[in-house]
């Protein structure tokens, strides 16, 4: 007995025995770890059968229908895990049917042309350039970062002006007018 200890000990400093050592301290902690599991988790329940129910009242719906608990169980369609509607599964190609028929609706829509915008001139006011505009037959003063309409001034020169039409840049000299 004292010879094969012996010769396990030495086995056991060797690199396979190493090895074969921790492939061995690993499975029976493997086995360990599962019979601990089994014994702590839950057992598994298997779905139970189903049986036949007492005939429910009927339900009185909006529209003055009545069903009954049953007929709606039927339409009721069960895979597995989940419980679908028959009306989710339906072929999804086919239009879906309307109980009133519907008229399309037409709306009119008036999309407001935007006003030209015309250059007058170019002056300082409180020290910093301002341009002189025509928009809607009125003349104004815009400082860089206004707008008027759906114009935005941008940029102010000694006789030009810059501004985005939407996110189109429009340069315009002194008595330049741009339609769009």
């Amino acid at each position: 007995m004292g010879d094969l200890m012996q010769r396990l000990n030495a086995f056991a400093e060797t690199t396979v025995g190493k090895v074969v050592l921790g492939v061995v301290a690993v499975a029976v902690l493997g086995v360990a770890l599962f019979m601990v599991y089994r014994v702590v988790s839950p057992p598994v329940s298997q779905p139970a059968a189903p049986t036949a129910q007492p005939q429910q009242p009927p339900v009185e719906q909006a529209a003055g229908t009545t069903t009954t608990a049953e007929t709606t169980q039927e339409t009721l369609i069960s895979t597995g895990f989940e419980t679908f509607s028959s009306d989710i599964l339906r072929d999804p190609f086919e239009p879906l049917e309307s109980e009133e028929p519907t008229a399309a609706a037409t709306t009119e829509t008036t999309v407001a042309t935007p006003q030209p915008l015309g250059m007058l001139g170019v002056h300082y006011q409180d020290g910093e350039l301002v341009a002189e505009v025509t928009y809607e037959n009125q003349a104004r003063s815009m400082k860089v970062g206004e707008s008027v309409g759906p114009y935005l001034l941008v940029k102010v020169d000694a006789d030009r002006a810059t501004f985005l039409y939407n996110d189109v840049p429009v340069t315009l000299q002194v008595g330049e007018t741009y339609s769009p």
